[in-house]
């Protein structure tokens, strides 16, 4: 879930140790001599978002068994900023453009902002992390005050001593990271939460009397690898800023040898997230696939693909099963071409029969799924130009997406699976009482739950060139049957690979 945030600094001392911090007066923040990398499109899609003043700031809340001193979190910031170099990023515009896209009015009388032609990302010469951290621990994390001061702020541009990024630490242990999505996609917040505790669990030096605020990079960035901006959505990119596809493994707290000092306690994205990959190759012969067998959508082809492996996991016996895709509704809605935006239409369906015909001695019956599959892009094209669904969902605005959620609030979700990119989630909705649109935030925040789901939420990202990665969520009881799911997705995707070399 994303919202806009800015790199205020409100940090104040914590009561658990004496912490005095380096004075940056003498300072002079600045970007290192090293490598501009020039934004790509994607980038520049989330900068000129951010400048337009709408939601691009991500937030992943965790619940720590205790709260790191500030010593020890600086120490472990220093790391994890080491290990995620675009953490120390800025991003500057050519010919000493204003980077924060001042508002213009144009000709027709509307006021739009006005973004440089050119933008880059730089190196920057230090962080200090007392204007990143800020301490909150009497303050309830879901209380409408955190969120009121979450969706209040937002970052900056331009500035040689701030970036994009926050750590606020509250009540009870949660600490959450927030950052602007410009220069890292949307589950880099998944792995910044994941190696902080696993710093944070390495030792410090113990000086902590003395906090080392200061961060300076231990290497002059010569390359867009060094970095770390990568375009995600044309080669995504695993090993970085990129997916989390390690998270399907072991929690943070069975990973070390010896007993950890902090565990996280509370995290569904790191506790019940699976990662599947589809590489160019395999991804191009799926939609070959699809195309020789009745032109059969990429799209359908997945939602038929989710739908089939949810059989025997989720879905016992013969039956129907609801479920929720998005698709983009930019050019179907004939939305102006100058309107920002991934403009999306979400559709709630029912899908054919699960046959126990579709399997045969625990394999893929190709004939009867691509039937089943035909039939399910049918009730999806036909969706596709209905006059239902959720018009606009996700259109820029947080409140685009919250008031198509609001009607929700109060009823338990029925889709088997949700298919999108937009981050909904599994988990039973309740209504929050009177606090409305701030549970439907907390949720997202500290649950990594939207409901449109109560079993599985499938979040993909894919292009011709890139391939697609896939991240598949499922509620806490569900474990066994999320495990199984997987293993059956990925084998009725290798089943269909084998067909089309068969067939080809």
């Amino acid at each position: 879930m994303s919202y806009s945030h800015s790199s205020k600094n409100t940090h104040t001392k914590t009561s658990n140790t004496n912490c005095f911090h380096s004075m940056t007066k003498d300072l002079e923040p600045s970007v290192t001599p090293g490598f501009k990398a020039y934004l790509p499109f994607v980038h520049k899609y989330f900068y000129f978002r951010t400048c337009s003043e709408l939601s691009t700031a991500v937030y992943v809340g965790v619940q720590y068994n205790k709260t790191p001193s500030v010593a020890e979190l600086y120490e472990a910031l220093a790391k994890v900023v080491d290990k995620n170099p675009q953490l120390g990023l800025q991003i500057f515009a050519d010919d000493g453009a204003d980077v924060n896209c001042c508002p213009v009015e144009a000709e027709d009388g509307i006021t739009k902002p006005d973004p440089p032609s050119r933008v880059y990302a730089a190196q920057l010469k230090m962080l200090d992390f007392s204007k990143v951290v800020s301490f909150h621990e009497e303050l309830d994390a879901k209380s409408d005050e955190a969120i009121t001061m979450f969706l209040g702020e937002r970052f900056e541009f331009g500035s040689s001593d701030k970036s994009f990024w926050k750590i606020d630490v509250f009540k009870d242990n949660w600490l959450v990271f927030t950052f602007d999505h410009t220069l890292l996609d949307g589950m880099s917040g998944v792995l910044v939460q994941n190696d902080l505790a696993n710093f944070l669990n390495t030792g410090h030096s113990g000086n902590v009397q003395r906090c080392n605020n200061i961060y300076r990079p231990k290497k002059i960035a010569s390359s867009v690898e060094d970095l770390g901006v990568v375009n995600i959505y044309t080669k995504p990119h695993t090993d970085r800023a990129g997916f989390a596809h390690h998270l399907s493994k072991s929690l943070v707290s069975e990973k070390y040898t010896f007993n950890p000092e902090h565990v996280i306690e509370k995290n569904h994205f790191i506790d019940n997230t699976r990662y599947v990959s589809i590489p160019q190759s395999d991804l191009l012969r799926l939609i070959r696939v699809g195309k020789q067998n009745g032109s059969i959508a990429l799209n359908s082809l997945l939602c038929a693909l989710l739908g089939v492996a949810s059989k025997n996991t989720f879905v016992l016996g013969e039956k129907t099963i609801p479920f929720l895709f998005a698709v983009n509704h930019r050019e179907s809605s004939n939305l102006p071409a100058d309107l920002l935006g991934i403009f999306i239409k979400a559709e709630h369906l029912t899908s054919p029969i699960l046959k126990d015909s579709l399997f045969q001695a625990n394999e893929l019956n190709i004939a009867e799924f691509l039937q089943y599959a035909a039939d399910v892009h049918g009730l999806v094209a036909k969706a596709i130009i209905s006059k239902d669904g959720l018009e606009n969902f996700n259109e820029l605005a947080l409140v685009d997406l919250l008031s198509a959620t609001k009607g929700k609030e109060g009823k338990l979700p029925t889709d088997v699976f949700a298919s999108s990119n937009l981050g909904a989630q599994f988990k039973s909705y309740v209504s929050g009482g009177d606090r409305g649109l701030a549970f439907t935030i907390e949720d997202s925040i500290f649950g990594q739950s939207h409901s449109f789901s109560n079993l599985l939420t499938i979040s993909s990202i894919s292009t011709l060139n890139g391939g697609m990665n896939m991240l598949v969520t499922y509620p806490d009881n569900r474990k066994k049957e999320g495990d199984m799911f997987v293993e059956n997705l990925n084998r009725c995707i290798r089943a269909l690979l084998d067909f089309e070399l068969r067939e080809n």
